[in-house]
């Protein structure tokens, strides 16, 4: 089985998990991060951010319109609904693709009719993932989740790892120099 590396990309989780300051593990509520093909995270696979239910309510208030018309707040009530009762595990909240702009060079290619020009399929390269989770995403649950979820997310069974594991000691230096 191949590993597929996390790389979580802000200090603020760190400082939630190991309760620095204000930030406490119990708004451990989502967690932003890339997984990658190497260790060092620089071969890029996919980014994603998880959130738990416990989220539901900042995102609402963050994004969504509750206008009875605004068809995106229905359905997220809806799913979010299903995660509450069990009968769905995660919904995808938003995929990103790249910018689906050509070179110059691309466009101009000598073919016999411009429909000819063909593109490949665009992949999303982003997820914005709520999951049936109410405790705090620690470490150990993050690893659950991508478990649970990976192989509907990429058709393939991974071995997730920690890339960038912060120590108490060092979130602690770093919560130090940020405050």
């Amino acid at each position: 089985m191949k590993n597929k590396y996390i790389q979580i990309m802000h200090l603020d989780y760190w400082y939630k998990l190991y309760d620095l300051g204000d930030y406490k593990r119990e708004y451990l509520n989502s967690v932003e991060f890339n997984l990658t093909d190497d260790l060092e995270g620089e071969e890029f696979y996919f980014h994603l951010e998880l959130s738990n239910l416990k989220a539901a309510p900042y995102y609402i208030d963050e994004y969504l319109d509750e206008a009875d018309d605004n068809d995106d707040y229905v359905q997220f009530i809806s799913y979010l609904d299903e995660l509450k009762k069990g009968s769905r595990d995660y919904f995808i909240v938003n995929l990103y693709y790249n910018d689906p702009i050509q070179s110059i060079e691309e466009v101009n290619r000598k073919c016999e009719s411009i429909f000819d020009l063909k593109r490949e399929a665009i992949k999303p390269y982003y997820a914005d993932v709520f999951i049936k989770e109410n405790e705090a995403l620690t470490i150990e649950n993050l690893l659950k989740w991508l478990k649970k979820i990976g192989y509907a997310f990429f058709n393939e069974d991974f071995n997730y790892i920690i890339a960038n594991s912060e120590s108490l000691e060092s979130a602690y230096e770093e919560y130090e120099r940020d405050f």
